[in-house]
């Protein structure tokens, strides 16, 4: 059950929803390929930026991905509102 779920703290959309696609896995795929590449090719501590650069891009679009989340679910709850208020559920 979902509320059960809920409560016992198993659901986790940012961990559990992983796009599956063909052209997801490639641009992944090119992503990890260039950090390796510039791994080999960059001195130690240019690389060292360039991850932290990657650390927060991370973050921070993590960030939107939790507020077009929150969006997303509050904007189906008023759908869901305005449904079964209508003339059509009384």
């Amino acid at each position: 059950m979902i509320l059960e779920a809920l409560y016992n703290g198993e659901i986790y959309p940012s961990e559990q929803i992983v796009p599956n696609s063909k052209e997801y896995a490639e641009v992944s795929r090119n992503a990890d390929n260039l950090m390796e590449h510039f791994e080999n090719t960059l001195d130690e501590s240019e690389y060292a930026l360039l991850e932290k650069m990657w650390s927060y891009r991370t973050t921070y679009e993590s960030m939107a991905c939790e507020e077009h989340y929150r969006y997303g679910f509050a904007l189906g709850v008023l759908l869901m509102v305005e449904v079964y208020g209508s003339r059509y559920f009384k």
